[in-house]
């Protein structure tokens, strides 16, 4: 009787440990073996469009290449609106071409960079629903679109570019607020195959098997920085 009783106190510990644990995103993470570089993977807009982006440790958000994006659900963040306000949007921009993803007028402008090509420059910035692994859904995820130019230095199949920094629409700040989660991440970093990038979610205390790398803060005004494994 005492080792049942003891069986059940344990199961009742480890039943109320792991639903006391956060879910947050997971989303799959490759390693590109021409550049080194590592990327994910997960869907956007109505028609679930599969995208491939590089993780940028101090890119400051989303953006996507959207010269072939199309969505019935993304829409464009107004220049005089509050969603513009909160990354201290910078300026409008305007196109002249044809109304899409990408080329619409009254638009906050973002400043998107690529460190690869050491270029900086003021895209739009819109939103859609972004759709991880498991089908979880974001609606009104925040990103800005470029053309297919500024994909130069990326991996062969990048359409963009995630930003992991404390900037306020970074991607793990977006996803801890639309998920109510804590706003932090992790990086498992695969040689080969695929491993995870965790958002939010609490994970096992394994840090004495870890080799670590200290993050450094930038300064304002510094350039960005890539690390590469």
């Amino acid at each position: 009787m005492a080792s049942l009783l003891t069986f059940l106190l344990l199961l009742t510990i480890f039943i109320s440990t792991t639903t006391a644990q956060t879910h947050g995103l997971d989303l799959p993470l490759r390693k590109d073996p021409k550049t080194s570089q590592f990327y994910t993977t997960f869907q956007m807009g109505s028609h679930r469009a599969a995208i491939n982006v590089v993780i940028h440790l101090d890119g400051q958000h989303l953006w996507i290449n959207c010269d072939n994006y199309t969505s019935d659900t993304y829409a464009p963040i107004p220049c005089d609106s509050s969603k513009c306000e909160l990354p201290e949007g910078i300026g409008c921009i305007d196109c002249n071409g044809p109304t899409r993803p990408g080329c619409t007028n009254n638009t906050c402008g973002i400043a998107s960079s690529n460190p690869f090509i050491f270029y900086i420059t003021s895209r739009g910035l819109f939103e859609d629903t972004l759709i991880s692994r498991g089908n979880v859904e974001l609606s009104q995820f925040m990103f800005s679109c470029v053309n297919n130019d500024y994909l130069a230095g990326l991996a062969s199949g990048a359409a963009g570019m995630l930003g992991l920094s404390r900037f306020v629409i970074s991607v793990h700040k977006q996803v801890a607020e639309k998920m109510n989660v804590p706003d932090k991440f992790s990086i498992c970093a695969p040689s080969f195959g695929i491993r995870k990038l965790s958002i939010g979610t609490d994970q096992l205390n394994i840090s004495g098997l870890l080799k670590t790398t200290q993050l450094l803060v930038n300064k304002p005004g510094e350039n960005q920085i890539y690390v590469g494994g």
